[in-house]
């Protein structure tokens, strides 16, 4: 049980090696009489642990600190959930907020880790229980946290119950004496009301081990098939714990093994419980200060191009933004004006007449709405087919360590990189064995083929941002590997997985020489290849009917992107990037 005096020696230990000559900033910067009120705000579900450490960390700083627990120890929290509230001196408030913070944090992240081993073995007899192997000076607290979580405490000390572990064994074997009347000369010498367990690792071992009486036998780092055929074995005589290789996707089956206790020596590891600072309440006063305003002074700005207070800087930054903004403006607006013009030319000029029938020649079918549907369905393809194989590939890179990973990965980058004139030459010669010529299946595979590279390194460094932690809480639930990328990574990097299909859908959109190539049928011929209908023989060139057809060209892409962005919220926004 976690004592008063043990957390006081803890905290007290914590606070002067903190601030063991006060703290400097709070008290030269913050008012001796100003006031503030904090809330200790959950970033994620989790496990609470620590309520009476984290108020000791202010009540020993400062007896006048009011400290409100709104959670109780052991009790599970969702994210925005206030767990504490914190009222008092600011200086104080502030001097102990990183170290309430720092041991909340670690025991409920202790707590929320224990309580997905206890549920994966819920259904089962088998305790999940701790080690030695805490943080020096923070053993107390740490394994309450684990007692929070719903698992339980082995021994406390060395002083605590006789474990022979394999360097205890060695020592023996190497003195010459026996294995059985070593044990039974030490329970003879102990207390009987002393426990006593034995580590093997073999299961030759036991059969030693269960003739001298003793009350516990670890089976550590045996395979399954060892566990229940050392469970079977003892069969009731002591009672039977398993260590080694534990981890929550190997718990659930070393506990169906029969096994009483699994020892899990990763009990102190850090979890992600808690980890928002506490939260300064702006109702108290207009922020963490209710008594006073401090003056603030103006901070020095140096002169920059991106933020310029000469004038000579100024005129240069929009000199430039004007060069670059013409040169996106002036081909577009050819486009708008010459596609409305009756006489347009290859001059940008104001129409003298407004039309339509540059929009009315070019919409037959033949001519527009039908490579406008082949266009569709080869980038609609490539897109879904690159995405699906993408996302399939960048899994394992993500979620596992490969040995050849890194070589792999910029293979994949090199493959990006190639240029495709040169890759012309042996995929025509495959298409003409495999009969793909003039097919726009081919031409989807082969535009797949080419983007998959790009995509896998995008869609891995998407996936590497889905904490694991989300996978292991599925898996507990019994969720497989699959289920777990389609339910839980799959929604979470959707803006990601929108950003590679419209990349792709827009380069397979633009692709001119791929189906030229690979295509001969003029039906079959995209919207990109088709557009080259309007330049006659001879020079001639349709300029209005060529302009109409590129705002009609352009504007499945603009649809695919209001699509893209009703579909993944608000994430994927006209900002250049992915917000997540």
């Amino acid at each position: 049980m976690l004592t008063r005096a043990a957390i006081d020696r803890v905290v007290t230990a914590a606070l002067e090696e903190d601030a063991p000559w006060g703290d400097l900033t709070s008290e030269t910067l913050i008012p001796a009489d100003a006031t503030a009120r904090a809330e200790l705000v959950a970033r994620e579900i989790g496990v609470f642990s620590g309520a009476e450490v984290f108020r000791a960390a202010f009540t020993l700083t400062d007896p006048t600190i009011d400290v409100e627990i709104r959670v109780a120890d052991g009790a599970e929290f969702v994210p925005g959930e206030v767990l504490a509230v914190v009222t008092g001196p600011a200086r104080a408030v502030l001097t102990a907020e990183r170290i309430g913070l720092n041991f909340v944090q670690r025991m409920s992240g202790i707590a929320t880790l224990t309580s997905r081993y206890v549920a994966a073995v819920a259904h089962t007899g088998a305790r999940i229980v701790d080690t030695r192997k805490t943080t020096p000076g923070l053993r107390a607290i740490e394994r309450q946290a684990v007692r929070d979580g719903g698992g339980h405490n082995h021994r406390f000390s060395l002083s605590d119950a006789v474990m022979a572990k394999d360097n205890h064994l060695a020592v023996l074997a190497a003195s010459g004496l026996p294995l059985t009347q070593a044990l039974e000369s030490a329970i003879a010498r102990l207390p009987h009301t002393t426990h006593v367990e034995v580590e093997v690792d073999r299961l030759d071992q036991i059969d030693a081990v269960l003739a001298a009486g003793v009350d516990t036998i670890m089976l550590d780092n045996f395979s399954l098939d060892d566990l229940r055929a050392g469970v079977e074995k003892i069969a009731g005589s002591a009672v039977v714990e398993a260590s080694g290789g534990v981890t929550l996707n190997t718990v659930r089956a070393i506990a169906e093994t029969g096994v009483d206790v699994i020892y899990r020596d990763r009990d102190s590891r850090p979890g992600r419980g808690v980890r928002r600072p506490l939260h300064q309440d702006p109702e108290a006063g207009g922020g963490v200060m209710t008594a006073v305003s401090l003056p603030t002074r103006r901070p020095r700005v140096r002169p920059s191009v991106a933020s310029p207070t000469r004038r000579g800087a100024r005129w240069v930054s929009d000199i430039v933004l004007v060069l670059i903004g013409v040169s996106f403006l002036v081909p577009i607006a050819w486009i708008v004006f010459s596609a409305v013009d009756t006489n347009a030319t290859v001059s940008i000029s104001l129409p003298e007449g407004l039309t339509l029938q540059n929009f009315l020649d070019v919409a037959s079918p033949s001519q527009t709405l039908l490579p406008l549907w082949n266009s569709t369905l080869i980038s609609l393809g490539t897109a879904v087919l690159t995405v699906v194989v993408g996302v399939l590939a960048a899994y394992p890179l993500s979620r596992f360590r490969l040995r050849f990973q890194r070589g792999f990965m910029y293979g994949v980058l090199f493959g990006s990189c190639l240029p495709i004139t040169a890759m012309m030459v042996p995929v025509y010669a495959l298409f003409v064995q495999t009969k793909l010529l003039d097919s726009l299946p081919g031409v989807i595979l082969f535009m797949a083929a080419t983007s998959l590279p790009m995509a896998i390194w995008m869609l891995k460094n998407f996936m590497d941002s889905v904490p694991v932690s989300l996978e292991e809480a599925a898996w507990v639930d019994g969720a497989s590997s699959m289920r777990a990328l389609t339910q839980i990574i799959l929604p979470l990097m959707r803006p990601g997985i929108g950003v590679v299909f419209i990349f792709v859908f827009t380069q397979a959109w633009g692709n001119f020489f791929v189906p030229f190539v690979l295509l001969f049928s003029p039906e079959k011929m995209p919207a990109s290849v088709a557009i080259f209908t309007f330049f006659g023989s001879h020079g001639a060139v349709a300029y209005g009917q060529l302009a109409a057809f590129a705002i009609i060209y352009s504007a499945p892409i603009l649809l695919l992107y209001l699509i893209t962005q009703r579909l993944t919220g608000s994430s994927f926004a006209l900002a250049g990037a992915v917000k997540g």
